[in-house]
């Protein structure tokens, strides 16, 4: 499995292919290492049939494997780039949903809450939105869902609601971009009120180090 990583590393990806394709006797974690390779040279061959192929192998006899979890991100991107949003959706969602606290979990749920906003599947991206707040209050991209929850709510005429989270935005992550627009948008729900959700409590505070 090494040799046919260094093989298909230098270009030489037939002969990686070879390899591979003759390590049938592999078992446990090489063996979906050997999966996952050889569906990155389909991959990288734009063949894919066996690249699904293999994905679907990688399901089926190592569910919980790490091999599995960068398959599925790497069906996500790839979908990315051919501009099949649904289809990335689904691989981030299931990248999520598989490996809930794996390393690439927040940003795959993030991902599929953002693309399902883009594709006009509004109830899907809004309920995306709360759950990376709910799910995962401290990632990174916590921030852009308190953003893009509240001006959902706000074309949905729900200013109450729109101004609790760009006030939680801007408090929380004050000099961050998305705060800054936040600050745009309450100027503009200068006579809504301010009303408590829960979820927003989820996000940590500031850490009360000295200045």
């Amino acid at each position: 499995l090494a040799l046919a990583s260094a093989l298909q590393k230098s270009g030489r990806a037939k002969e990686a292919k070879d390899i591979l394709t003759a390590a049938t006797d592999a078992t446990g974690d090489a063996a979906a290492q050997r999966l996952f390779m050889l569906g990155e040279l389909a991959r990288s061959t734009d063949d894919e049939d066996g690249f699904l192929k293999t994905l679907d192998q990688l399901r089926q006899t190592a569910p919980t494997s790490g091999w599995l979890e960068q398959g599925l991100l790497s069906s996500a991107n790839r979908s990315l780039l051919k501009k099949d949003y649904d289809r990335a959706i689904d691989a981030f969602r299931e990248l999520q949903q598989r490996f809930p606290n794996g390393n690439k979990a927040s940003y795959a749920h993030w991902k599929a809450a953002w693309l399902s906003q883009r594709q006009g599947r509004a109830d899907e991206a809004k309920k995306g939105f709360e759950d990376q707040i709910s799910q995962y209050p401290a990632s990174a991209e916590v921030p852009a869902a308190l953003y893009w929850r509240a001006r959902t709510a706000e074309e949905d005429g729900e200013a109450s609601k729109a101004r609790a989270y760009y006030q939680k935005l801007s408090d929380r992550f004050r000099n961050y971009y998305y705060a800054d627009l936040a600050r745009t948008r309450l100027k503009a729900l200068k006579n809504s009120e301010v009303a408590h959700y829960a979820i927003l409590d989820r996000v940590p505070p500031l850490p009360r180090a000295p200045k």
